[in-house]
């Protein structure tokens, strides 16, 4: 896979960027989605500190978001990028065909 150097905003970088590993670009498109989404749905940032980013879980929602929304959350946020769905995968996942 080709990989590039990070020019992204550090507050969505991905946990791969944070620890110096090999970038893909396109999964790191996903989990600044995911960030985006998080904060839409709950009102903050979903990590509170870089070391929460390459090492914890998200923040747990302080509002109520439905099942389907927090398991779209929990895999645009997943630490593994190859782990992470692609857009088209994004586009069709259940909660958005509600």
């Amino acid at each position: 896979m080709d990989t590039l150097r990070f020019h992204g905003t550090i507050n969505f970088a991905p946990p791969e960027v944070l620890s110096g590993e090999q970038y893909i670009p396109k999964p790191a498109d996903i989990w600044a989605c995911g960030i985006i989404l998080y904060t839409i749905l709950c009102g903050e940032a979903p990590f509170s500190s870089f070391d929460q980013v390459k090492r914890k879980p998200y923040k747990k929602p302080r509002y109520k978001c439905s099942g389907k929304a927090l398991k779209l959350l929990d895999w645009m946020l997943s630490k593994d990028q190859n782990m992470r769905p692609t857009a088209r995968q994004v586009l069709d996942h259940k909660w958005l065909k509600v």
